[in-house]
């Protein structure tokens, strides 16, 4: 059995300190890099992707809402059609940079508000499915089991990758494609290495969505 590790990074801006984002990747088979919507930069983006190849870690856009414009408030309605564009904006910002180092987009995950939405709202769903269909029928959709995001890009024909989110060694479950980690936690480190000496001890194989979906 293998499964996949995956935590968010690139959230940062250029000259702040990346030793946690480089303690986290090095424990990791996915990353998600914020595509500087709601954290992270040129500089950052770039140091991201080459932390991925240095530790040959799969990459991930983790696409989110214009935060750092000051466009976003509370849990709302988002447009379906700014989501659209959105999310393709953010796909080849993050893609510019792995193409210049002959590697690709391996997944997307929805960061906030757009994640929380994608598990319910039908439209913001299809109109994420339809951003990647067009950008690259090839990258996998990484979500929660049951949503709205993953049942419509199933049905588009796009591959899907279930996650489940644990605070604590006790949380983890094998019925899943992808395990979260939240790197922001200050425990994130400690958290990591705990659940790779289980997946060890149960003799659960560590591998990127490609492999494990």
């Amino acid at each position: 059995m293998t499964i996949d590790i995956n935590a968010d990074i690139g959230a940062g801006f250029e000259g702040e300190n990346s030793s946690h984002d480089e303690r986290v990747i090095k424990r990791i088979t996915s990353a998600n890099i914020a595509c500087g919507f709601h954290g992270g930069d040129p500089a950052v983006m770039q140091r991201s992707v080459d932390f991925a190849l240095k530790y040959d870690v799969a990459i991930g856009a983790h696409i989110g809402l214009p935060d750092l414009m000051g466009l976003t408030a509370s849990p709302r309605k988002v447009s379906a059609k700014k989501t659209y564009a959105q999310v393709l904006y953010q796909l080849g910002a993050l893609s510019a940079f792995a193409v210049a180092k002959e590697r690709r987009i391996q997944h997307i995950k929805l960061h906030g508000v757009l994640y929380d939405a994608s598990i319910t709202d039908k439209d913001l769903a299809q109109a994420v499915c339809d951003a990647v269909m067009r950008f690259d029928k090839d990258i996998i959709l990484l979500g929660p089991a049951e949503s709205e995001l993953l049942s419509i890009g199933k049905a588009a024909g796009l591959t899907t990758a279930t996650e489940a989110t644990i605070d604590s060694i006790e949380d983890f479950s094998c019925d899943t494609d992808s395990i979260s980690v939240e790197a922001s936690k200050p425990y994130a480190v400690q958290l990591l290495d705990e659940l790779k000496r289980t997946l060890h001890k149960e003799n659960i194989k560590l591998s990127s969505l490609n492999s494990a979906v």
